[in-house]
């Protein structure tokens, strides 16, 4: 279980950094942006003494703080 969970947790973080990655795709002009925001972010949070546990909360919402930009296309045929 703790296995299934830890390959859950893996793919969950990977699939947010893919979101990253392709807003960054979409506006050059402020690639990196979404991963400095991040970074500061969890910075700023551990000097706060937050949890480990609470830090990767916080990391995965600062990677998706610009995800209201992806636009999202669905066909029907």
């Amino acid at each position: 279980m703790q296995r299934a969970n830890a390959e859950l947790a893996i793919a969950y973080d990977t699939t947010l950094e893919g979101w990253s990655r392709a807003l960054d795709l979409r506006d050059q002009d402020t690639e990196g942006h979404t991963q400095r925001v991040a970074d500061l972010t969890v910075r700023l949070a551990r000097r706060l003494g937050m949890s480990n546990d609470q830090l990767i909360h916080i990391r995965r919402g600062a990677l998706l703080h610009d995800i209201g930009k992806m636009e999202f296309r669905i066909t029907f045929c």
